[in-house]
């Protein structure tokens, strides 16, 4: 593909008329490094605007966010940690963080510890997420009654961003202000200022970023359920396509289409006299037909009688995780093995307990049951041995807007992901992430001796985890 493809030529553009607009209004920008500054009134008064319609709304909601922000940050810390350990004892595994950064290209990519986005997902989706998180900050803050010693907006590098600061907790400071900061915090207790707000209205101001993103993400995601559909077999939006049946990619080796000539790219709209038009429907109809047992497809040209076969014996790798050693001890007790695995692949299961089997003795009785079991239900099961997907073609009086239906509905896609992604990793326990600061004035109420120290430990721990995680993702 051209380096000079529309994707790269907006790009260009965009990053020349932020320089343009920082030029323009310099008189206003502060610079600090390769952060430019914008600070504005406007921006105060659009929050105060928002807080004092319904105070009663938003303390409720924050109030709830400080028991998301706690547990979020609990879960995300063990979550990586359980990550480091998986990358230890198992064959295969994601990495728990990974960079996202922006490409010229117009796919995405996963690269160790790194989430190449294209480029125009990338700046809308981090605009959004940072107003959000700055802007639920701000809402809550006035509804706390902190007062704002600034709010505008921020360019880093070249990505736009959101910036709230409360009166004594300012987030971009110079030499002279940190050494200031550091002496006289305890002293800093002015009306309305950060320092002498109470405990539970930092909490939920500290919460109330994360919370605002894990609100969009969910928004989104109802909007993705309910303009899309998973009746075809995958999930689509709806009136997208029309379906005319399936298309076959991949013929098994040694399986009975093969022996009886079945090739890809053959379309098939009829199996045993029923009309198919998807997946879904395919699926639906040899979930009811037995090994052994006649079968019939094909199209409107030709058919092929065949008979189907039985699953081949295979002898999978089952890829265990730490999750998978505490739920084989807690079997002993309860049945969370077959809870958790209940709508399983009847494969993955069998190499589930295949696994189990080998590694604990104490569960070898119910190992062999449920093998046995599986292999039966397998037997039973027909077998073709081919690959499909869906066949059809973009319908028509959609077709004119296919390439913004697409683009809007990745995009949403993402923001579901970076909103959910980010809102987590600012909870991490490590300052000055939300997450360590809520920690932070936690335990500094529990124990203003040491609850620095313990927040510094923690924050040690986690910064630990993340750089093995990182590098766990190289290995």
């Amino acid at each position: 593909m051209s380096f000079w493809n529309l994707n790269t030529i907006t790009a260009l553009i965009f990053i020349a008329v932020i320089l343009f607009l920082l030029w323009k209004d310099r008189k206003n920008i502060e610079r600090h490094g390769i952060i430019f500054l914008r600070r504005t009134e406007k921006g105060i008064k659009i929050l105060e605007k928002i807080a004092s319609c319904c105070p009663k709304f938003w303390k409720i909601l924050s109030t709830f966010g400080v028991f998301i922000g706690f547990s979020g940050s609990v879960f995300v810390f063990f979550y990586l940690l359980g990550n480091i350990i998986n990358s230890f004892i198992s064959v295969q595994t994601q990495p728990a963080l990974s960079l996202v950064l922006p490409t010229l290209s117009t796919n995405f990519k996963m690269l160790p510890g790194v989430f190449l986005t294209p480029f125009w997902y990338w700046i809308i989706a981090i605009f959004f997420m940072v107003v959000v998180h700055e802007g639920m900050h701000g809402i809550i803050g006035l509804v706390e009654r902190f007062k704002l010693n600034s709010v505008g907006w921020a360019v880093l590098g070249f990505i736009p961003a959101a910036f709230v600061e409360p009166e004594g907790e300012e987030n971009i400071h110079t030499k002279k202000e940190k050494k200031f900061r550091k002496k006289e915090r305890e002293k800093i207790k002015v009306e309305g200022g950060w320092q002498g707000g109470t405990l539970i209205s930092r909490l939920r101001v500290l919460s109330a970023g994360s919370l605002g993103n894990f609100i969009l993400a969910g928004l989104l995601a109802l909007l993705i359920i309910s303009t899309t559909t998973t009746a075809y077999g995958g999930r689509e939006i709806n009136g997208l396509f029309v379906h005319k049946g399936v298309m076959i990619i991949g013929v098994a080796n040694n399986s009975a289409a093969e022996k009886y000539g079945i090739h890809p790219n053959l379309t098939i709209t009829k199996v045993n006299g029923f009309k198919i038009k998807s997946i879904a429907d395919f699926s639906r109809i040899l979930d009811s037909v037995n090994s052994g047992s006649n079968v019939t497809l094909g199209n409107s040209n030709v058919t092929y009688n065949l008979i189907a076969g039985k699953y081949p014996k295979l002898n999978l790798t089952y890829n265990a995780k730490y999750s998978d050693y505490i739920m084989a001890y807690l079997e002993r007790i309860f049945p969370i093995i077959e809870i958790t695995g209940k709508n399983e692949n009847p494969l993955v299961k069998l190499s589930k307990w295949k696994w189990i089997k080998n590694n604990f003795n104490f569960l070898n009785k119910k190992a062999e049951l449920r093998i046995s079991q599986i292999q039966k239900e397998l037997n039973k099961k027909a077998y073709l041995g081919v690959s499909v997907s869906n066949y059809g073609h973009i319908n028509e009086k959609v077709r004119p807007f296919f390439s913004a239906i697409f683009f809007i509905y990745g995009l949403i896609s993402f923001m579901v992901v970076i909103n959910l992604g980010i809102g987590l990793a600012n909870l991490l326990p490590l300052k000055p992430l939300d997450g360590g600061l809520l920690w932070e004035n936690l335990f500094e109420k529990i124990s203003p001796k040491y609850g620095r120290r313990i927040t510094l430990f923690l924050g040690i721990l986690t910064l630990i985890l993340i750089i093995l995680s990182f590098g766990s993702s190289f290995l």
